[in-house]
């Protein structure tokens, strides 16, 4: 009788996607697929009731991310330095803000954003540890300042109840 715990997974898919819905792995495959590093998080359910949904102001977050994303972008790093900063500096510009674009139909920027990720790919696939890597900054900046400008158009057009 065999006693391995299996952990499943939603995956949540694009509708039209041929991948699986749900994904079962065992104990080492999970961990052959994480990173060292996991952020973890979970949904509490509460009683309270929410009258009033807050507002982000998007705009200065972006100043922020954008103003890290600058002190990254002024030095050369390793492999394992943009490997690092995968989840904290990249996947919000490559991943999250592309999903955003493409929601909005901001067509050009979505295709300036696809460059962007494949060529960071590119470069997580050829794992020469021992060169150092300049990115371009000029085009990852370009693409956070269209962003910015359209966080500032789209606050002045959002609701606040």
């Amino acid at each position: 009788m065999d006693l391995t715990i299996l952990y499943s997974f939603f995956n949540p898919k694009h509708p039209q996607s041929s991948e699986q819905t749900e994904i079962t792995l065992t104990k080492d495959e999970l961990l052959d697929r994480l990173a060292d590093v996991v952020v973890c998080g979970q949904i509490k359910k509460t009683d309270n009731s929410i009258n009033k949904i807050p507002t982000i102001n998007s705009y200065n977050i972006w100043l922020q991310y954008k103003k890290a994303f600058e002190i990254f972008l002024n030095e050369s790093h390793s492999h394992k330095e943009l490997l690092d900063k995968r989840d904290s500096l990249f996947r919000p510009l490559l991943i999250d803000s592309l999903e955003m674009m493409r929601l909005l139909k901001q067509d050009d920027l979505v295709n300036k954003l696809k460059k962007l990720q494949s060529d960071y790919v590119s470069i997580l696939r050829n794992k020469d540890e021992t060169s150092n890597i300049r990115l371009n900054s000029s085009d990852y900046l370009s693409c956070l300042n269209e962003i910015i400008d359209l966080s500032i158009f789209n606050q002045s057009n959002f609701y606040e109840p």
